[in-house]
């Protein structure tokens, strides 16, 4: 097959029918490992967070400010 590009896929199955799904790149939360759209990228894309992986790093810096 020439002109073939490489492009990742998606599988789903629903009820008697295969789906194909071209994939969606997106980053896994760097706290959570979640993979959402919704990911906020910081410092430089070095840290990806998802909006648990905020409220979990937010309570445990929390914790350390305390002491």
């Amino acid at each position: 097959m020439r002109n073939c590009t490489k492009n990742p896929i998606q599988i789903f199955v629903q009820h008697e029918k295969i789906i194909l799904q071209k994939s969606k790149s997106y980053d896994a939360c760097t706290i959570t490992a979640d993979i959402s759209e919704k990911i906020i990228p910081l410092a430089n894309r070095q840290i990806v967070l998802s909006s648990d992986g905020i409220e979990l790093l937010i309570k445990e810096i929390q914790q350390h400010l305390v002491k």
